[in-house]
């Protein structure tokens, strides 16, 4: 789902339209009862990177039998760069419930040199949400308070991706159910290697 005012570069409408295929694998299913996602897997096989003029956040949620969970998303700019990583430790039941807060957290990171950006891209993997946050900006935001620093930005996509898209913020989500914390600098030592190993390849992937 794209939203926003004027001043779209070339490349970013490219993403748009890439943005716009992949959403409406969901929409042009769902009135027949059935979820096709051939064309979507086509699309997103890996993660990619936004427009130079944009940033992109991935977000996850993971939850345990024991009412454990995490929320986490990763922030990167058109070369694949971390800009950021943030994950929460939550108790909860409903899986739908911290997909969606996973989104809705962004508003506490958000940093205000990111303001700078033209656009935003906010992906995840849960169809369920992406649908709801689709519908309520369709109706203006209503009850969606949280969301209210997308209207920071002269562009904004929403936009569902499968999980090969989206490994980055489920790491963060699992790692989210042991810690809280936040990641800007890829030089600390307290970062797994295993996180660091994935953002190299997709890095280097996406210049490509």
């Amino acid at each position: 789902m794209v939203f926003g005012k004027s001043g779209k570069s070339p490349l970013f409408i490219a993403t748009k339209e890439i943005g716009i295929a992949s959403s409406s694998v969901f929409y042009n299913h769902q009135n027949s009862g059935r979820l096709v996602f051939n064309q979507q897997d086509l699309l997103d096989k890996s993660w990619h990177p936004p427009p130079p003029d944009s940033i992109k956040f991935n977000v996850d949620a993971s939850l345990l039998c024991s009412y454990k969970g995490g929320v986490g998303s990763v922030c990167r700019d058109h070369r694949g760069r971390l800009l950021l990583a943030f994950e929460r430790s939550c108790v909860h039941w409903d899986i739908a419930h911290l997909e969606l807060l996973a989104i809705k957290t962004i508003n506490e990171v958000l940093k205000d040199w990111m303001l700078e950006y033209n656009g935003i891209i906010i992906e995840g993997d849960s169809i369920k949400i992406i649908k709801l946050i689709h519908e309520k900006i369709k109706d203006g935001m209503e009850g969606m308070e949280d969301l209210s620093f997308t209207k920071n930005f002269n562009n904004v996509i929403c936009n569902w991706v499968n999980r090969d898209s989206n490994k980055l913020a489920d790491l963060c989500a699992n790692y989210a159910i042991l810690s809280s914390f936040n990641w800007e600098d890829v030089t600390l030592n307290k970062i797994p290697p295993n996180f660091l190993d994935l953002l190299k390849d997709e890095s280097i992937s996406c210049m490509l």
